[in-house]
């Protein structure tokens, strides 16, 4: 009996050594990448579960670019537009036909009417949407990831192919299929195109034969030497000048709005509490969500889609929300799988300065953390933005912009993306500037001489 019992604390040690080498193991791993690489490491734990619906959820794109088979494209940021929810129509139609790994060039892929669903960091392929080409997993082993998918449907049929495109844009898996919403992208696309203002367009540097960046990317280009476009303002989420403003303005975050209890501080920073969940709002205009209820967390197991679910749902019932946002990053803490979106207005995005940044404690506008299947905590730089009166321009160009960061030390070919778009200066109006992304690092170039 006693060997047996000697027996049995081994095997029970060689198991818990063998799980620490394994954690161990992919912890390194992850340290000696990227960290927006993180879920290759969380879809080997978490597989294809379905959302708690039981309806495929898919992870939405920060922007759609669309062209119709020119050598321009209109960008749309955001995944609430026609182009991207009929792009994703088709994509799940097409989701369980037979997947083909393929070369992929841009080039020959661009030239056709299409859609771009464009992220900003590598989205886990079995992790976009439940169940997700659980079929095919065998026939990919290539793709693991991807930042692109291309949707070409046909003009003349329902015939449709979209490509999973490789962080790097040189591999891609290829579904083929007939689809019932392929002429209603083709519609959009060509309803975008023709509704895009002349002033603004953008080009792929691929088609355009820059290919000195890490992969393919859109940028901004005017038509006239110069750009003039419309400052924006902002105004707070929030109205409040005592506790009662605070408790009628928040109530909406409390499931039991007569329990609340209020208070404020010195700093003037507002503090609503119930039994589950506390709120604060900050002078500096910043809310702050905790959740404390374990009574509604999902049992089933989390993955990027169901917890995206979850974040999606809250974001759409907060009504204080009046400015379109986007999904900006995905990163994974010891709190759960935190989504960070950003603004957008005037189909451009707004981005927080470097000394917002450092004031909010914030690197972008909102931050949603899910835990379980359920929000835990979300933050939130409250203001909503509007197109003002004043207007500014731009005569510097993605050239230019490149140029500055190159001098201030970034690589070309790590840079990821170049973007156009508003800063948040915490001034009355905020006027546009460059943004030259590589995976680890922002620069910031001016857009006006």
């Amino acid at each position: 009996m006693e060997r047996r019992r000697i027996s049995v604390l081994r095997s029970i040690v060689v198991f818990v050594l063998m799980a620490a080498a394994v954690i161990q193991t992919g912890m390194l791993w992850l340290n000696g990448n990227q960290s927006h690489n993180i879920f290759y490491y969380v879809s080997g734990i978490f597989k294809n579960a379905a959302d708690s619906s039981g309806s495929p959820v898919t992870v939405s794109p920060g922007k759609v670019a669309v062209g119709n088979a020119g050598s321009t494209f209109a960008i749309i940021y955001g995944g609430d537009n026609d182009a991207a929810k009929y792009s994703e129509s088709i994509i799940s139609e097409l989701a369980k036909k037979e997947a083909k790994s393929v070369d992929f060039d841009w080039t020959k892929v661009l030239k056709y009417r299409c859609a771009v669903l464009a992220f900003d960091f590598p989205v886990p392929t079995g992790e976009y949407m439940p169940g997700f080409f659980s079929e095919n997993e065998n026939e990919m082993p290539e793709l693991k990831s991807f930042k692109n998918i291309v949707v070409v449907p046909s003009g003349e049929s329902q015939d449709a192919e979209v490509y999973f495109v490789s962080p790097q844009g040189s591999k891609a898996v290829l579904l083929k299929g007939q689809s019932q919403y392929a002429d209603k992208l083709v519609s959009e696309v060509e309803k975008v195109s023709e509704n895009a203002p002349d002033s603004i367009k953008y080009i792929s540097t691929a088609q355009s034969g820059l290919n000195i960046f890490s992969s393919n990317i859109f940028v901004a280009q005017w038509t006239q030497n110069q750009l003039q476009y419309g400052t924006v303002t902002k105004t707070p989420a929030f109205s409040c000048q005592n506790e009662n403003d605070f408790r009628t303005e928040t109530g909406q975050y409390f499931k039991n709005y007569p329990a609340v209890r209020v208070s404020v501080d010195s700093n003037n920073t507002y503090t609503g509490s119930d039994n589950t969940t506390v709120l604060k709002y900050y002078s500096d205009g910043v809310l702050e969500y905790f959740n404390y209820d374990d009574s509604s967390n999902s049992k089933a197991a989390q993955t990027l889609s169901s917890a995206y679910s979850a974040c999606d749902s809250f974001l759409k019932s907060d009504s204080s929300i009046k400015t379109g946002y986007y999904l900006s990053d995905v990163n994974i803490t010891g709190d759960g799988l935190t989504f960070l979106f950003d603004y957008y207005i005037n189909n451009l995005p707004v981005i927080l300065s470097e000394g917002l940044s450092v004031r909010t404690d914030m690197t972008h506008a909102m931050e949603v953390v899910v835990k379980d299947n359920t929000v835990k905590k979300f933050k939130r730089y409250a203001y909503n933005y509007s197109v003002g009166t004043d207007n500014s321009y731009a005569d510097r160009d993605f050239l230019s912009a490149m140029n500055d960061a190159m001098a201030g030390g970034i690589s070309a070919n790590l840079i990821n993306d170049i973007v156009f778009g508003y800063s948040d200066e915490n001034s009355e109006y905020a006027k546009c500037i460059w943004l030259v992304k590589t995976d680890d690092s922002v620069y910031r170039a001016k857009t006006a001489e």
